[in-house]
């Protein structure tokens, strides 16, 4: 069995605890996975798990695939406050692999633990993140980056993604000047642009404008109900 086969049955488990061994494993895969200007502090992590500790912050989850202290991927993501009339939607701020299991579906499925968690457990409408744009990794780390870039755009399309267009936005981690980023969403049920955008502010409080006409890169992406149920299990 080699190191990408091993890891085709670990489960997947939430940190909820400054304790847990695997905390620093996942701090490792986050400050090699993510370029400087999009790296939140540290004790933004520490902060949440404090919160966990004590009982609260269940709206942030810090989950792993890892085994004996060991871990090849992590994600967190948070589940946003309802809108009156439109609902509930969720944000995800990181995930990443370790480079030495990249390759082996470990990320998908863990981008795939993801929307079943935001999407039934906590009954959200969509999952918001950003990617990097092609064009700002092309002028600041050249054209290999700039290739890694599209090829993780091309990743979440595939698994079912879309790109929110028509908008521009700028994403801050609060001690790096703000980064123009692409808006991406996945469905839980068909929605129209506008009515992601309303859905905005139940996660994202970065300065977001409207600059054309929205809508989705590729058009209306497929709910994600069309490819798999989401109830809980």
């Amino acid at each position: 069995m080699n190191e990408k086969t091993a890891w085709n049955d670990v489960p997947t488990r939430e940190i909820v605890s400054l304790d847990d061994p695997a905390f620093s494993g996942m701090l490792d895969i986050y400050q090699k996975s993510f370029p400087i200007e999009e790296q939140t502090l540290v004790s933004t992590f520490v902060k949440h798990l404090q919160r966990r500790s004590r009982g609260g912050g269940e709206r942030c989850h810090l989950d792993v695939i890892e085994r004996d202290a060991t871990v090849a991927a992590f994600a967190f993501y948070e589940v946003g406050q309802a809108i009156d009339g439109l609902g509930t939607a969720a944000y995800l701020w990181y995930i990443a692999s370790d480079e030495a299991v990249r390759g082996s579906g470990i990320g998908e499925r863990l981008y795939r633990h993801v929307l079943r968690e935001v999407m039934a457990a906590h009954d959200c409408r969509l999952l918001f993140f950003e990617i990097e744009r092609y064009g700002e990794v092309l002028a600041k780390r050249g054209p290999a980056e700039a290739g890694l870039a599209e090829r993780r755009k091309a990743w979440y399309q595939r698994l079912g993604a879309a790109e929110l267009t028509g908008v521009r936005y700028m994403c801050s981690v609060g001690w790096q000047p703000a980064v123009p980023m692409d808006v991406f969403v996945h469905l839980r049920e068909p929605l129209s642009a506008e009515d992601v955008l309303g859905l905005r502010p139940s996660v994202l409080d970065d300065e977001l404008e409207i600059v054309g006409p929205l809508r989705f890169d590729d058009g209306p992406p497929a709910p994600a109900d069309g490819r798999q149920s989401w109830s809980a299990r």
